[in-house]
């Protein structure tokens, strides 16, 4: 194949006089590149005689057939997979149904074998499999799957010459089909990234709260269009729910955001959609508070106020705090109508016929044109879609009603916005998160992922720089680009270095929309003497847990509000409430004390869930969580066997005492607490470790006393005179992951995985003698009453429960 470079940002344009365009058939990543190139060839060469397909649409031109009835064969699927036994008899997601009807429908078609599933599934493959083929036949379905492989048994004409322009990465298929043309016919392939072309305008900002980064696109997105009307503006956003939030804040602001509206009318939809879905979620909420039936007072505010907050089911609103940032009317709004959101968060089931019968009869209310758009509308979805809620109802039928085009900002991922070219590029938000982080799918094992991907399923596990180059494309491709850092977390790469060539500018700090956020209002920085020797009673008469401990450090103030005004009482060992976390943590005790066999392990989860775990999670949870816990722990005791007998690694350490109680007096307070698991070797040296059920603390945080859980395990056993070799925490769900502070001088050669501090004999002892000064710190601060200090870091305040309570609040410029 022929291979042309361009530099970034080029479009097709670039390509003219030394491609000819003449009866050629582009292939393009996504629409936004389909559309930019019409534009720019019908204002030069044309495109007459010229196609302009994406991979899909490709590969169903060469099969002569398209997917059918993709929707009906998932609920059917589901509907099998309820009926069976298998691990997925309780999945309900439909996100997920349909990922798991799409991977059988690779392994069908691309041959993926059983040694390359993962673990955790191989006893659920046939189920899975034989739900699916029943499902296809049910709905009468033909597969992507099915049409790839007419596609690649297809007859090429010779003559005729493909361009592919845009692609940076191919999947399994795509690069299959694109083997297959060129053998057979002229293929052109045009890289975007031989020659990085720089950017005309950049500006960089950042800020620590979103909502001050909305409020400032808003702000220049109206002062772009009041000069110009007829700008391009996009906004890239990789979030659902940032997007959502985004498309709120122009609402509020009279700005239409593009998109696609049904041809029936909105006020129509809405008040369908009561009638579907009771507004059991945030969408739906908002849906029908600005629909005509709604008679809530200052009905368009209350739903700005939800869509603001980016929720998708109004119990994650009840559940959380309210974010700091909010004004406090919108605030007072949504705590006035508390009641009325709570009405709102059950869901509404039943089957296609049940939802079908009341759509017919309310629609008689719309007109005889609408009534009849709906009916056709109802006929052509039609079908056993088993038992289904009314957003999904809304779903199936929605697509069947016709859309029209909505012109107005693009409000769209990094993916659908590539290939645009834009007056004015918004890019939010560019922190640590903006490649996603390498963190486990919820069906799909870690470890397994990199097999799987290599026969083109889950190609987008591991984004990688992928997501930087599509990034810099648009904004070589821009006039001009904004790009924001929100957080006060760590910033992307790309941001990083963007800001090696052009300045920042802090938002919090210049003031442009609301003054420096999370200033103390508090009139006192600590109690009187009299209260604060009531709390330090308190601490002598009762003691402290290392949790405890974690918890001031996480945050004082909520330490303040959970310990101090609530009088929550200390576990008398430290131990939290029974959970998944203590599950795991009896289950390895069990079996590394010979009390329990992997055999065992099944029962023992499923008897522990049922008493503990059952009564605070939803039913159709139970089966999928128990049977997920049992493998996890399976695979976490397989994983630390195969170390332990692993002399090179483990040395002569083994495991000795589990669930071992400990009190350490310290100054006046005593410290009680349970250490998961000692090791120890035949020199009486120990190793402390303690379980978590998911992820681990950062080790810099351990480093330097912000997590200091291990820290008095290693204190407490060295009042008692016993030697500490290694502090270790490790993740059950990911036995890859672990933290270690090691003595080197009583460890030896023993290592347990990555994420490793080496300390000499003197230098392990100064870490413990830090560690009890910064203990003295925490109890001094305490008995003061000094519960003023910041939170550890932002994400902190995202799921605590004292929002509403807190003293950190932002505050109005004007």
């Amino acid at each position: 194949m022929k291979i042309i470079y361009k530099p970034m940002g080029s479009g097709v344009d670039s390509l003219a006089g030394e491609v000819d365009f003449k009866g050629a058939t582009f292939i393009m990543p996504n629409r936004k590149w389909i559309a930019r190139s019409k534009e720019v060839l019908s204002g030069g060469v044309g495109f007459l005689g010229v196609n302009f397909f994406t991979f899909d649409d490709l590969t169903e031109e060469l099969a002569m057939a398209r997917p059918r009835n993709l929707w009906r064969a998932a609920y059917a699927f589901r509907k099998r997979l309820e009926e069976g036994d298998t691990a997925f008899a309780p999945l309900r997601d439909m996100e997920k149904i349909r990922r798991l009807f799409q991977w059988c429908d690779d392994v069908k078609y691309l041959g993926l074998e059983e040694k390359d599933l993962p673990y955790s599934w191989r006893g659920d493959v046939r189920g899975l499999l034989s739900a699916y083929e029943s499902a296809v036949e049910a709905a009468d379905c033909v597969t992507e799957g099915e049409v790839f492989k007419e596609a690649m048994a297809a007859e090429v004409d010779s003559e005729r010459k493909y361009i592919f322009v845009g692609f940076s990465h191919y999947k399994e298929r795509h690069r299959l089909l694109l083997e297959k043309l060129d053998a057979a016919a002229h293929v052109v392939v045009v890289s975007p990234f031989g020659e990085k072309k720089e950017p005309e305008a950049v500006a960089l900002y950042q800020t620590v709260n979103g909502e001050r980064a909305f409020r400032h696109i808003v702000k220049k997105t109206a002062a772009a269009l009041a000069e110009n009307p007829g700008a391009k503006i996009g906004v890239a956003m990789n979030k659902e729910e940032d997007r959502a939030a985004m498309k709120a804040h122009f609402a509020l602001a009279n700005i239409p955001a593009a998109g696609s509206a049904y041809v029936l009318g909105e006020d129509t939809l809405h008040q369908l959609r009561l009638l579907w879905r009771r507004g059991e979620d945030g969408p739906s909420a908002c849906a029908f508070l600005r629909g005509d039936l709604a008679e809530v007072e200052d009905a368009h505010g209350l739903a700005a106020a939800i869509e603001t907050l980016g929720v998708k089911d109004l119990s994650e609103m009840d559940e959380s705090p309210l974010p700091y940032y909010l004004f406090p009317e919108t605030k007072e709004l949504l705590i006035r109508h508390k009641a009325l959101l709570r009405t709102w968060k059950h869901d509404n089931e039943g089957s296609w016929g049940d939802f079908a019968r009341r759509t017919e009869e309310a629609a008689e209310a719309f007109g005889e044109g609408l009534a009849k758009m709906i009916a056709d509308a109802l006929a052509e979805a039609e079908g056993d879609y088993g038992r289904i809620t009314g957003r999904e109802f809304e779903s199936i039928l929605c697509g069947f009603l016709e859309k029209e085009a909505a012109p107005g900002v693009d409000i769209l991922s990094l993916d659908e916005a590539y290939g645009g070219d834009y007056d004015l590029l918004f890019v939010s938000s560019l922190d640590g998160g903006f490649i996603p982080a390498k963190k486990e799918d919820s069906l799909m094992n870690r470890a397994i992922a990199k097999s799987v991907m290599e026969v083109g399923l889950y190609v987008n596990f591991f984004q990688g720089e992928e997501m930087t180059d599509r990034l810099n494309y648009l904004m070589a491709s821009s006039k001009k680009s904004l790009l924001y850092k929100v957080g006060d977390g760590e910033e992307a790469q790309v941001f990083a270095e963007l800001k090696k060539n052009f300045p920042v500018e802090d938002l919090d700090k210049t003031g442009e929309v609301y003054e420096k956020n999370w200033d103390l209002i508090a009139e006192e920085s600590v109690f009187s003497e009299e209260a604060a020797e009531v709390l330090a009673d308190e601490l002598r008469t009762k003691g402290l847990s290392p949790s405890a401990i974690d918890g001031y450090l996480r945050c004082p103030f909520s330490y303040f509000a959970d310990r101090v005004l609530k009088s929550a009482p200390e576990e008398e060992d430290g131990r939290p409430a029974m959970a998944k976390g203590s599950i795991y943590h009896e289950a390895l005790a069990l079996y590394f004390s010979g009390k329990l066999s992997k055999d065992g392990l099944e029962n023992f989860v499923e008897a522990a869930y049922d008493e503990n775990l059952a009564p605070l999670k939803p039913d159709y949870l139970w089966a999928w969580e128990k049977k997920t816990m049992a493998r996890a722990l399976l695979a976490a005791i397989e994983a630390e066997e195969e170390r332990l007998a692993d002399e090179k690694r483990n040395g002569a350490f083994h495991p000795a005492a589990f669930e071992t109680s400990f009190t350490y007096p310290f100054e006046d307070v005593e410290i009680h607490g349970v250490i998961d698991r000692v090791d120890r070797n035949e020199a009486g040296d120990e190793i402390l470790i303690d379980y978590k059920s998911g992820g681990l603390p950062a080790y810099e945080n351990v480093a330097a006393y912000k997590v200091m859980q291990l820290a008095l395990y290693a204190l407490a056993r060295r009042h008692m005179g016993n030697r500490l070799a290694s502090l270790e925490y490790v993740s059950v769900e990911n036995g890859n992951v672990s933290i270690m502070a090691r003595d080197t001088t009583r460890a030896g050669k023993y290592s347990r995985l990555r994420n490793e501090r080496k300390y000499d004999g003197e230098a392990f002892d100064e870490f413990l003698n830090d560690a009890e000064d910064a203990l003295g710190h925490v109890l001094a601060a305490i008995k003061r009453g000094d519960f003023n200090g910041a939170p550890m870091d932002e994400n902190v305040c995202t799921y605590c429960p004292y929002g509403d309570l807190c003293r950190r609040e932002a505050t109005d410029a004007t």
